[in-house]
């Protein structure tokens, strides 16, 4: 065997090693590629994550966004540095979001800040803008919407029990929960907000501290009106037309001697005119000893703690010190040396009495729980009134506390037995409404809200139905009509019959309308008829009103059907009426019926005396139908198939209604 020379062993070995440090060579600089050829693309990347667009009311936030995507910035992107996973981030925030973010890190940058941090900044900036107490009210008031399936209603209750914290609950935060929930009347606003302050910046708050609370705002309130003075606010309600009645008083000479040289009332009030106008008065008297409730120097009647709760005795009506224990028998010494009189006022919601005056008055015939009531039309009353006479002709309907106070317009409180929330009917308008009773009211006034509401401002007063004029005598060419007998019979008498004076929907029971076809008669389907998107609301509207009513039913199958005609009436409404000229009226047997003539009527008519119009609203639909006949009568709506029950307009059968 040739042996190898020492210089080919060497050079052999010296190839070796540059081989190998060729292949190491190769080694380090493949490694960083392949792992580099492993991380996914910043391209790909955005591709898979959608745009964030903050949405709170939908529950659209950054935490519930960056949750849905955590896997692809915590896995996907975990070889990526922190400045390459912010902009990757803010490149998926919309131009709105990102305009904020970028402004609110001035004058920082995006590169300048750590990716968890700026996580964390996005989920402050961009999240649920609601305290602790709103997100647990909102979880009480949550229910089904009716297009949830039961899994989507669990999965609501699921978050919003989550959100709201049930293991951090105590059974303190829990009754101050209920507290504040219960406070919603208006006249608890301030210290419904002074509590909500108190329970977002303590935590362990109880409720007898919220009550201590409400005690010193409460007095501290009082405080302020007794400093400022019990002046009336231009924002409370007040009613216009307010008269007094005349005070019991004990004459004196002198009174009566400048009666008699006629300087003024009984009362020694200056005489009023007819248009109002009065001699100006002098300034308001003040009281000879200081209020006994208070010890301010005003009459008792002005005091403003007759409602105040005394926290030394527990009783109502006086300030503290003042109570009746302790100061009894000096409360009212200062008045023992007046004159011995006696003298009661009351303020009745009235106005000026007198023929010339009242003639111009305007009241309208308003439906209130199936009850005509005559109201006296003031737009310078805020509040509807109903006198105890008329509560009481309604059935005595419970009353709630009142959420508000009224005064006159002399700024003296009404006392108000409580508030009703009824409907009220006016036409083809009806409106829920409040309306109030007053302890003392002379007439029923109809006030601005319901005024507005019933759209009496829409027309001219006079030429709005139902408004009528006040009682009086009318001259026409120098003769006298009395109008009294016509007024006082509808004030009076029509009130008494409620059946014949109703304004809903009347029904005829002693005749049914049936219908006869031809013998070569033949089912007739007509397709529907488009509805414009502006009038949809209208009509879905009145299909309910004639589906509640009655008047239609829904079916889901029919061999006839009509499409519909929409009218728009004078006051805004639509009238549906079904076109049964595209087939059904011409597959009718005419119904005969001979129309009388006008000599007929004459002599009929003649040697009366009181004449009578009646005007039947909605004449045909007071008028049922045989149910053989029925299926004859079927419309073709956007919302299907119905049937009519009473006899409808556009079918050329007029005479079925009169016989």
């Amino acid at each position: 065997m040739p042996t190898v020379a020492p210089e080919i062993r060497e050079l052999l070995q010296q190839q070796s090693e540059s081989l190998q440090a060729t292949l190491e060579m190769l080694t380090r600089l493949l490694a960083p590629r392949t792992a580099e050829n492993r991380q996914p693309s910043m391209d790909n990347l955005a591709n898979n994550i959608s745009e964030f667009c903050y949405d709170p009311d939908n529950g659209s936030t950054f935490d519930a966004w960056f949750t849905r995507y955590e896997d692809i910035f915590t896995i996907e992107c975990g070889q990526m540095e922190d400045a390459a996973k912010v902009r990757l981030v803010l490149r998926k925030l919309n131009i709105s979001a990102h305009q904020k973010y970028i402004n609110f890190i001035l004058p920082k940058k995006p590169n300048d800040i750590g990716f968890a941090e700026t996580v964390k900044r996005l989920k402050d900036m961009f999240g649920r803008q609601r305290s602790l107490f709103s997100t647990r009210y909102q979880c009480l008031k949550l229910a089904k919407r009716d297009c949830d399936d039961f899994i989507t209603y669990a999965g609501m209750v699921n978050r919003e029990c989550d959100q709201f914290q049930l293991n951090a609950l105590t059974e303190d935060q829990f009754k101050c929960l209920v507290f504040v929930s219960g406070l919603q009347s208006a006249t608890d606003s301030e210290i419904r907000l002074r509590l909500l302050s108190k329970m977002e910046t303590d935590a362990d708050v109880t409720i007898q501290a919220l009550i201590e609370e409400c005690r010193r705002i409460t007095s501290l309130n009082q405080d302020a009106i007794l400093v400022a003075g019990a002046s009336p606010k231009e924002s409370e309600p007040f009613i216009n037309a307010v008269a007094r009645e005349a005070k019991l008083i004990t004459l004196r000479p002198s009174m009566t001697k400048r009666m008699k040289k006629g300087h003024g009332n009984i009362d020694g009030r200056r005489p009023v005119s007819a248009d109002g106008t009065a001699a100006k008065e002098p300034p308001s008297p003040k009281p000879k000893t200081p209020c006994w409730l208070c010890g301010a120097m005003h009459f008792v009647r002005n005091c403003p703690f007759k409602l105040h709760k005394c926290r030394r005795c527990g009783g109502t009506g006086h300030k503290e010190g003042y109570c009746e224990k302790q100061s009894k028998g000096t409360r009212r010494e200062g008045y023992c040396g007046r004159s011995n009189r006696s003298t009661r006022t009351t303020h009745r919601v009235n106005s000026v009495t007198g023929d010339s005056i009242a003639v111009h008055r305007r009241f309208v015939s308003v439906t209130v729980l199936d009850h005509q009531i005559r109201f006296r039309i003031d737009t310078g009353s805020d509040l509807t009134l109903l006198t105890r006479k008329t509560w009481k002709r309604l059935g005595i309907p419970r009353l709630s506390a009142v959420d508000t106070q009224a005064k006159d317009v002399s700024g003296n409180q009404i006392e108000i037995l409580g508030q009703l929330r009824c409907s009220f009917t006016f036409g083809d308008r009806m409106v829920t409404a409040k309306c109030y009773v007053p302890q003392h009211v002379s007439c029923d006034l109809l006030g601005v809200e319901l005024i507005e509401k019933l759209g009496i401002y829409d027309t001219p007063i006079n030429a709005t139905y139902g408004i009528t004029r006040s009682q009086g005598t009318t001259k026409t060419n120098g003769l006298s009509t009395k109008t009294k007998v016509s007024s006082l019979f509808t004030e009076r008498r029509l009130p008494s019959y409620p059946a014949l004076v109703n304004t809903g929907l009347g029904l005829c029971s002693k005749v049914k309308a049936s219908l006869h076809l031809k013998p070569e008669a033949k089912p007739i389907f007509r397709p529907k008829r488009p509805v414009p998107y502006a009038a949809i609301a209208q009509v879905d509207t009145e299909l309910d009103r004639l589906e509640n009513l009655g008047i239609i039913s829904k079916v889901s199958h029919s061999n006839w059907a009509a499409p519909i005609v929409v009218v728009k009436k004078a006051n805004g409404s639509f009238r549906i009426c079904a076109d049964f000229s595209t087939g059904l009226n011409s597959m009718l047997e005419l119904h005969q019926y001979p129309l009388p003539t006008p000599e007929d009527l004459f002599t009929v008519l003649n040697g009366g005396r009181l004449f009578s119009k009646l005007d039947f609203a909605d004449a045909y639909l007071q008028v049922e139908v045989e149910d053989d006949s029925k299926e004859l009568l079927t419309i073709n709506t956007h919302r299907g198939l119905y049937r009519y029950n009473r006899l409808p307009f556009g079918l050329i059968y007029p005479a079925q209604w009169p016989t």
